[in-house]
């Protein structure tokens, strides 16, 4: 790089201002420089750069780099020189396509954060940071969507006897199991005991911050306890609470940094004694992912019926011809090895 040039001044405009990605999408942009001077564009690259950090328990932080990719421009571009100026180069690259990597979170205990980086090399060597002179960014937010195992429905059950040290008497029993796509929890229960109860639910998030051998864990209520209807003494009821998924909620993930859970935690009020508790987990996901998780069991449940109807139609090579058409080829062999054993007037049984 001239050592006359001078950087006035540095942006990235992404293609119709998007700001939220995917791994192994492709980014587009423009970068806008002013300049006075010589600007090789060999000096310059582009690429997307991930930033970790997380906050201590004595209030320290630990902050890596989980991510630098940049990417080489193409050499009709590379080979051009700027002069004094305001420029405009367009470029495009693709995300790193890892499904281990972690995804964008900004959290009371620690943050992963994207960029979309430019930098200006010194003269010297590519990439040293000895010759690092101009680097800019922009961040963006990249999702890495759980993708496995979406098409199951999580269930369990409990029950509680009322005994001798209790208030009323009898048993109660609740199922629970939560439909996939949506949170609509699947209330059964039976109530035997001689008191009225009711179910609740609500949804956590547990935030789990590690940093070497050390961790934090936060737990967060995402959404107040909405009730169910409420059961009589005997009564059996079936019931459906829907439960809402916060827009500012962060999507399932799991890396060595940070990881992001949810559950339903549901609870049956047994008035005067210890209420029942089961606890659903659920994964949080995009619209993407669950386009393709459905369209994938569809193909399967096509495979299924396909092989089932091989199956069907197998079975029916497998099974001995009829009795009259063996009699008929029983008679055609008696003919061919013996004239006299065939007579005109034989009849085909």
């Amino acid at each position: 790089m001239n050592r006359n040039l001078v950087i006035k001044d540095v942006e990235i405009f992404l293609d119709r201002d998007r700001k939220i990605f995917e791994m192994g999408e492709m980014v587009h942009g423009k970068l806008r420089i002013a300049c006075q001077g010589e600007l090789h564009l060999s000096k310059l690259r582009i690429g997307i750069v991930c930033m970790s950090k997380i906050r201590n328990a004595d209030d320290t932080f630990d902050q890596k780099k989980l991510l630098e990719e940049f990417y080489e421009l193409p050499r009709a571009v590379s080979s051009q020189i700027l002069r004094s100026g305001r420029h405009e180069i367009p470029f495009r690259f693709r995300l790193p396509d890892d499904s281990e990597s972690p995804p964008s979170f900004d959290g009371r205990y620690g943050c992963i954060n994207y960029f979309v980086e430019c930098i200006i090399d010194k003269d010297g060597e590519p990439g040293s940071s000895l010759n690092r002179g101009h680097r800019y960014g922009v961040e963006i937010k990249l999702e890495n969507p759980v993708r496995k195992s979406l098409m199951l429905s999580v269930s369990g059950s409990s029950e509680k006897d009322l005994g001798i040290f209790c208030f009323g008497s009898g048993s109660v029993s609740i199922e629970a199991a939560i439909s996939r796509e949506t949170i609509k929890l699947k209330t059964l229960i039976n109530n035997t005991s001689t008191l009225k109860v009711q179910p609740r639910a609500a949804l956590y998030q547990t935030q789990i911050f590690m940093s070497g051998d050390r961790h934090r864990t936060l737990e967060i209520v995402l959404v107040e306890p909405i009730n169910g209807s409420e059961v009589d003494p005997t009564e059996v009821i079936e019931d459906i609470i829907e439960i809402p998924i916060p827009t500012r909620a962060q999507l399932t993930m799991k890396s060595s940094i940070i990881t992001i859970k949810y559950f339903v935690h549901v609870t049956l009020d047994i008035p005067h004694n210890i209420d029942i508790h089961i606890n659903l987990p659920i994964v949080i996901t995009n619209k993407s992912a669950m386009q393709e998780a459905r369209e994938l069991n569809h193909h399967h449940q096509q495979q299924q019926q396909q092989q089932a109807m091989n199956r069907h139609l197998n079975s029916f090579d497998d099974k001995p011809k009829s009795r009259k058409i063996l009699g008929i080829a029983s008679k055609a062999r008696q003919a061919s090895t013996s004239s006299s054993n065939y007579d005109d007037t034989d009849e085909f049984e």
